[in-house]
């Protein structure tokens, strides 16, 4: 099961034998440490992900997630097919791509350098179109308190829970939310939250296997690291603490410990997966927007 930031400071405490608020916080200042040394060793896969927008009609500009580190591809899906967008990264050969105003099924991508969005060329010419943007996400500090005020409510399939005497926050959105004690299969699973509408609703990534009834929950900020492999910045942690104690022995065991559970994790992680199938444009470079391949409007 997924570990919270909390479960580590707990245990951190616990490893050494300390549990004064200054301990709290020196944990998880070591632990957001052990964090980003663990997600700056390499370009993980675990820590990309994608978000889902529709196209909206004659509109080429996009925001990029708030959570997007940097963008790594855009898919376009049209009449059941996921196509793989070209990335252009020059501005002036964007800019000549531009020179002629084009409708139609996009084939490019662009970052603004003014903006920061994502463009489309050609500009989508309607909205039954599904952009995905697939990303690497921002590494950031965790460490804010679990909240667990009030209640919720959900129904099956859904992808949100409804608050009774809650007060969440915009802030929520990125942390995780988990229910207990409704003797249902959701117990103890945790759930992404993607967006708070309001105090009372927030909306989760995942789809809602079965309701509940104003039932306990937690809202928690979860180690952004895989099953199984949550411990390493807490073993990371563990080899700073005693090195600053000044006792070597203790500190070289949990740099072992450490070294060695990183070392398993990018064993699993050695490996390249796409459930999207990509339909590939034939030629290189730049297209021809005279071409006209896909019924494209010039106008």
């Amino acid at each position: 099961m997924p570990k919270t930031i909390s479960q580590l400071v707990t245990d951190f405490q616990t490893l050494t034998n300390d549990s004064s608020t200054s301990s709290g916080t020196l944990a998880k200042t070591l632990i957001n440490f052990g964090v980003r040394s663990v997600l700056g060793a390499q370009n993980w896969t675990f820590n990309k992900t994608y978000r889902q927008y529709s196209s909206a009609t004659s509109i080429q500009s996009y925001e990029k997630p708030y959570d997007a580190f940097r963008m790594e591809s855009v898919h376009y899906w049209d009449s059941n097919v996921w196509y793989a967008l070209k990335e252009v990264r020059d501005d002036r050969q964007w800019r000549i791509l531009n020179n002629t105003v084009v409708t139609g099924l996009p084939y490019s991508w662009f970052i603004s350098t003014h903006t920061g969005h994502v463009e489309l060329y050609p500009i989508p010419s309607d909205s039954k179109g599904t952009i995905r943007m697939n990303y690497l996400k921002k590494v950031r500090d965790i460490g804010v308190t679990d909240y667990s005020t009030g209640s919720v409510t959900a129904t099956s399939g859904g992808t949100a829970f409804t608050g009774a005497g809650t007060a969440w926050g915009t802030l929520f959105a990125g942390r995780s939310i988990s229910v207990s004690g409704t003797d249902t299969p959701i117990d103890g699973y945790w759930f992404e939250i993607d967006r708070v509408n309001g105090v009372g609703t927030i909306e989760v990534r995942e789809s809602i296997p079965n309701a509940v009834n104003n039932a306990t929950y937690k809202i928690s900020e979860l180690i952004p690291l895989p099953d199984g492999f949550e411990d390493i910045p807490l073993w990371y942690a563990l080899d700073r603490y005693y090195q600053i104690k000044e006792k070597p022995v203790l500190a070289r065991e949990y740099e072992r410990k450490y070294k060695e559970q990183l070392g398993e994790l990018q064993n699993r992680d050695m490996r390249s997966a796409s459930n999207i199938i990509e339909k590939q444009y034939e030629g290189e470079g730049m297209m021809n927007p005279n071409s006209n391949p896909w019924s494209i409007t010039l106008s």
